[in-house]
């Protein structure tokens, strides 16, 4: 990810985050929300390093988490209106 990139992901996050408080969620739980989000985004990075690494190896590779709860498919996801 580039300077650019980085700013404009800063800037989608930051405005979610205002959508989030407006709608008159607590600011504990929308530290929550954006807490697990973070941690569904690591653990899919430390997935892609291990797989790459079982794939060296010739080994078979198994993600920490279910396909349903990792980030990748968490992204792939439209926005609901």
């Amino acid at each position: 990810m580039n300077i650019v990139q980085d700013k404009a992901l800063q800037e989608v996050a930051m405005q979610r985050i205002a959508e989030l408080k407006a709608q008159g969620l607590p600011p504990s739980l929308v530290r929550d929300i954006i807490t697990v989000f973070l941690l569904l985004r690591w653990v899919d990075y430390l997935d892609a390093e291990q797989e790459a690494m079982a794939v060296f190896e010739d080994q078979p590779f198994r993600p920490l988490l279910p396909t349903t709860l990792q980030w990748r498919r968490w992204a792939q996801l439209e926005q609901s209106d």
